[in-house]
């Protein structure tokens, strides 16, 4: 078997795309050899005609001899599935209520298992949206009972100076608040964040500036940056709101200094990050524990490290205070950013995507049993197909043809139901199922998407092919005009 070169693939290509001038350019070379052949015989003294008849009957069969260089060339091959894609396609009209059928099991058991993918990859596999997200962890406190619990501004405090391994750290608290300031007062998503909280991430506003360590302290105005969205329905799009001071509840003044792109949603849901002095937090009781704690690594150091790391501050805070309510914590956890923002779901995901799965799979057998118990209907069909020569290679593709064209058609109606799942998913799901941002269908999704497709077309159609086209010619003919 010769291998498939560079060049002759593109040989290949070339001659499938160029069909018309790959033809010509055929019959031009075979008419020129019978002309040079005819040529020598004219040359040692042959009649012009006896020598172009034996030039003709030493080349042999020109259909055949085109037929042999097509198929070294893969046209042939593209033929016959041009021709199986036509009669799959009026096979399946003839069965419309089969067809129809199929097509809805398909697309509601594909669309359903992509949909799942699709919340399985976001939250999941594929990486956080922020600057080498591999390096973002979450830090929390561990009581006796092994809960993980959020920390103390104190805590975070000693944390934070005394921490090896980390570039830097980041405290937030999220929750509901009044906003005034606008055309008329808003009932908000409120982050406060220390801050380090943006530059930890590794984001950057879309318009302004994000909050700095610098804001909130004294001599400095308390800081506020805006959703995207938020901005747009709050104040308009209008970019004058940057440098306006906008209130919090009934508490002081917030200078509006950036707008977040559209894209940033962290934590899921925060329509305004306001600025907050953490170090006026210091001597705050310990047992008060609000916030959240997130740090970026160190380049060469491991989560190992920091948990090590955090380990030791936990043992010497715990000596520090024997009195006071931080002793509920035992110890510290140290994990992923991303582990920690699917902890809660992951199992119930992949419970989910199983479950789907299996429900897709007995679709699949229902569609391979009804295949089958089509075939033997076509069985005559089949018959009349064999006694003209197609092989059973041939009729075996036929039948897998027309249950592939089934799975791509089913496949790409799924894609689309895809779509509209991951909607409805989108706008009701609970903000925790979805702790960073909206989830749409990637390129990965529909290359999955595709590729399931195709396996679902092959495993509905292996049975009925197989089963299909082992016949017996002889009593399939008889049983056909029996039944005439």
């Amino acid at each position: 078997m010769l291998m498939l070169t560079p060049s002759r693939l593109l040989r290949r290509l070339g001659a499938l795309l160029g069909r018309r001038r790959f033809d010509a350019d055929l019959d031009d070379e075979m008419r020129f050899h019978l002309d040079m052949e005819a040529a020598k015989r004219v040359a040692a003294g042959m009649d012009p005609e006896a020598a172009r008849a034996a030039a003709l009957r030493d080349f042999g069969s020109r259909p055949r001899m085109r037929e042999e260089v097509q198929d070294a060339h893969g046209i042939t091959s593209v033929d016959d599935l041009g021709r199986d894609l036509r009669f799959a396609v009026r096979a399946l009209r003839r069965a419309p209520g089969y067809t129809v059928v199929a097509l809805l099991t398909l697309a509601l058991g594909i669309g359903g298992t992509v949909a799942v993918f699709t919340i399985v990859n976001g939250t999941l596999l594929q990486p956080l949206p922020f600057r080498a997200p591999e390096r973002l962890l979450a830090v929390s406190g561990v009581t006796r009972d092994g809960l993980k619990i959020p920390t103390s501004v104190p805590n975070f405090l000693d944390w934070q100076a005394q921490a090896r391994h980390f570039e830097s750290f980041a405290a937030y608290n999220t929750w509901r608040q009044d906003l005034v300031g606008g055309a008329e007062p808003h009932r908000v998503l409120l982050t406060t964040a220390s801050g380090d909280f943006f530059s930890a991430l590794g984001v950057s506003a879309w318009r302004g500036r994000t909050i700095q360590p610098t804001d909130h302290t004294p001599g400095h105005s308390a800081a506020m940056v805006l959703s995207y969205g938020f901005w747009q329905r709050a104040f308009g799009g209008d970019e004058r709101v940057i440098g306006k001071e906008v209130g919090i509840g009934t508490g002081r003044g917030y200078v509006v200094i950036g707008i977040m792109p559209p894209s940033f949603d962290f934590p899921k849901g925060t329509e305004v990050w306001a600025s907050r002095n953490i170090a006026a937090g210091a001597n705050w009781p310990r047992n008060t524990i609000n916030d959240q704690v997130l740090g970026r690594l160190k380049e060469g150091s491991s989560v190992a490290d920091a948990q090590a790391d955090m380990n030791l501050i936990a043992a010497r805070l715990k000596a520090q205070f024997p009195s006071d309510e931080v002793n509920h914590v035992v110890t510290t956890a140290v994990v992923p950013l991303q582990d920690e923002l699917s902890e809660g779901v992951r199992e119930y995901l992949v419970m989910i995507q199983v479950g789907i799965l299996f429900v897709l799979l007995v679709g699949c057998a229902n569609l391979a049993g009804a295949g089958v118990a089509r075939g033997i209907q076509r069985e005559r069909e089949m018959a009349v197909r064999s006694s003209l020569g197609a092989s059973r290679g041939r009729l075996i593709h036929q039948v897998l043809t027309e249950h592939l064209l089934l799975g791509v058609i089913g496949g790409s109606l799924g894609l689309a139901v895809t779509f509209g799942l991951v909607q409805l998913f989108n706008r009701f799901a609970p903000p925790d199922l979805l702790p960073v941002a909206g989830l749409a269908p990637d390129r990965i999704v529909v290359a999955v998407g595709f590729g399931l497709s195709l396996v679902v077309g092959l495993g509905i159609g292996i049975l009925p092919a197989l089963l299909g086209s082992r016949l017996d010619l002889r009593a399939a003919m008889s049983s056909g005009f029996a039944g005439n």
